[in-house]
């Protein structure tokens, strides 16, 4: 499944993607709302985002489990991980589509203009964190990892895209870390159907991008691409 299109004329730099329109957009829930491909948005102008904010994640956010950014050596996605795996700068703005249907549902998360990243980096500094391993994407030393997860759900299956895999400094850069974000597509139905299908898969030729799917039946967690985020969920 390609998750954005590869149209635009030069790749698009880290901390962007490719649109509909054939531009590059930046990463945040407005844009990619609008731009990105309506399967993974269900974009409709007439019901723009409503969005919160807070100078600090707190517990008005209990339904995310994804940190906009990781320092450690790898991403982390369906957990919030502590010392000596990494430590979490968690988001601090909410975005949701302003419609009456619950069954289609869009929630984004971002880091809001006033946040506070002081605390982050204070305790990343002070953190002891395991080395890292030396896996192929991660970084050579503990980092910080600048994560943009989107995900689309539907009935007993998914797809969940790690849009900026290699995207880490050494050094903490503001910039980088407010173009992190978590957007979800949830499609329900009022009526389980019967026998669900897992989309296929395809590797996006944009740079960037690693894609993947899964399988949310209880018995079966599938995974397809190089997604190493995900190992968090095994």
């Amino acid at each position: 499944m390609s998750v954005i299109p590869t149209g635009c004329e030069s790749s698009c730099p880290i901390g962007e993607f490719c649109g509909i329109d054939g531009e590059c957009h930046t990463y945040n829930c407005n844009e990619w709302y609008q731009f990105a491909f309506s399967n993974f948005t269900d974009y409709d102008s007439s019901m723009p985002l409503s969005c919160e904010e807070r100078s600090q994640f707190d517990a008005e956010y209990p339904d995310v489990n994804n940190a906009g950014v990781i320092f450690g050596c790898t991403g982390f996605s369906g957990s919030i991980p502590s010392p000596p795996k990494a430590v979490a700068q968690q988001y601090t703005r909410k975005c949701t589509r302003d419609d009456d249907d619950k069954l289609v549902t869009f929630v984004c998360y971002e880091m809001a203009n006033k946040t506070n990243f002081q605390p982050f980096e204070v305790e990343s500094q002070s953190a002891t964190i395991d080395p890292c391993s030396g896996e192929e994407g991660e970084p050579n030393v503990p980092s910080y990892i600048y994560q943009v997860l989107v995900e689309r759900q539907i009935p007993r299956s998914g797809y969940l895209a790690n849009m900026n895999t290699g995207n880490s400094t050494e050094e903490f850069d503001r910039d980088r870390a407010m173009r992190t974000m978590y957007a979800k597509l949830n499609t329900a139905t009022a009526i389980p159907t019967a026998s669900p299908t897992v989309s296929p898969t395809s590797r996006p030729t944009n740079n960037n991008i690693i894609s993947g799917s899964y399988a949310t039946n209880p018995s079966t967690l599938l995974f397809v691409g190089a997604l190493c985020i995900l190992h968090s969920f095994m």
